[in-house]
C-alpha cells in the first residue's frame, strides 16, 4: 500500500467482494445488506453470483443460509439508492406488500409523465394505485432547483403530484427520519392503503 505522496508502507490483505458480501449476507439482517445486495446485483451481477456460489458452498448454520437466501433473493437492481432499499426492507419486514419498483406512468400516448420509486395495487375497494416516494433532502435543494430556487422546486413537484391525482394515483412520501421509527412508518403506511402481504 502507497500513501498519497509515493511512500510504500506495506501490504494489506483484503477480502474479495464476493467474498465480503457472502458474510454480510449470511450474519447480517435483511435491513442491514439489502443495500449491498441492490447495489452488487446492479452493478456487479457477476460478482453477485459468485458471491451465491460462495455461500451454498459455505457450512453455513441453518438460520445463517436462512439470512443469505433472504438478502439474495430480496435483492433487486432497480432500486437506484441505499434509502430506496432500506424502505423496501423495511416495508417487507413490517408485513406489507413489497412495491413494484420506478414506476413509469405513461399519459395515453405511452410518454412518461413521472416515474415514481414504488408503486403498490390495491383492492377494488380502494381502486386508485398507490404510488410511494422516499424524498431525501436534497430534492429541493439547489441543485435540483430552477431560477427562484427551492420555490421552483416545490412548484414542479406540486404540478406533477396534481397530474398524478388526474391520472388516480394516489401519492405516499416518507423522508430519512421515518425509516428511524419503524411503528411510526408502519402506522403511515396502513393509514395511507398500503396493501398487507399475503401468507
Amino acid at each position: 500500500m502507497h500513501l498519497s505522496d509515493g511512500r510504500f508502507i506495506g501490504h494489506v490483505l483484503a477480502d474479495s467482494v464476493p467474498w465480503s458480501c457472502a458474510a454480510a449476507f449470511s450474519s447480517g439482517a435483511l435491513i442491514d445488506t439489502v443495500s449491498m445486495a441492490d447495489y452488487l446485483l446492479r452493478h456487479g451481477p457477476d460478482e453477485f453470483a459468485a458471491a451465491a456460489t460462495l455461500i451454498e458452498d459455505l457450512p453455513l448454520s441453518a438460520a445463517a443460509r436462512r439470512r443469505a437466501g433472504l438478502a439474495m433473493s430480496f435483492a433487486d437492481p432497480r432500486s437506484e439508492s441505499p434509502k430506496e432499499s432500506v424502505s423496501r426492507a423495511l416495508i417487507y419486514q413490517l408485513g406489507f406488500d413489497v412495491p413494484d419498483l420506478q414506476y413509469q406512468v405513461l399519459d395515453a400516448d405511452g410518454r412518461e409523465l413521472a416515474r415514481a420509486d414504488f408503486r403498490w395495487r390495491r383492492s377494488t375497494l380502494r381502486a386508485r394505485s398507490l404510488l410511494g416516494e422516499f424524498d431525501g433532502l436534497m430534492k429541493y435543494g439547489a441543485a435540483l432547483a430552477g431560477r427562484n430556487g427551492r420555490e421552483d422546486a416545490l412548484s414542479r413537484e406540486k404540478k406533477r403530484e396534481l397530474r398524478l391525482a388526474r391520472l388516480g394515483y394516489d401519492v405516499v412520501r416518507w423522508i430519512d427520519s421515518d425509516l428511524k421509527n419503524p411503528t411510526a412508518f408502519g402506522r403511515m403506511l396502513a393509514d395511507n392503503g398500503v396493501p398487507l402481504r399475503q401468507a
